[in-house]
């Protein structure tokens, strides 16, 4: 499977789903080209994870293709993932895990906080203490 991201980290169009083979290949490399001339990019990096022997061919094929291949480091590409998973879930977790909303809601940073001293009431706000990606 292979994602199309710019440099902002921004996904250009939906997963390409390929087999590792003449046919399969082909296929990427038309799908990156058409997605670059649809967003009017002039340059494409290829990032692969060299997890097994299955990388090399993929990466053979792109560069007689002219597309250019780097390496990823399979751990960064893992943390890249846990990262963009914009779903509440992804930060949240499991639901389940959870014995009241207000947990989900102290979790997010959404719980009333109170500026006061003495006799001096301040004003009410949200603590902002928490997984800022949930608000």
């Amino acid at each position: 499977m292979a994602r199309a991201v710019d440099f902002r980290g921004i996904e250009l169009g939906k997963d390409c789903v390929f087999h590792n083979d003449v046919e399969g290949l082909t296929r990427l490399s038309s799908w990156m080209k058409e997605l670059g001339q649809a967003h009017g990019k002039t340059e494409i990096v290829f990032g692969i994870e060299p997890t097994g022997h299955y990388w090399f061919p993929i990466a053979a094929f792109l560069q007689e293709q002219g597309i250019a291949v780097v390496v990823v480091n399979p751990h960064h590409v893992n943390k890249t993932k846990e990262l963009e998973d914009n779903s509440p879930t992804a930060e949240v977790g499991d639901l389940t895990c959870y014995d009241h909303g207000q947990q989900i809601i102290r979790l997010a940073g959404l719980n009333m906080k109170e500026n006061s001293s003495g006799k001096r009431k301040g004003k009410t706000g949200i603590t902002k203490r928490g997984r800022s990606r949930l608000r």
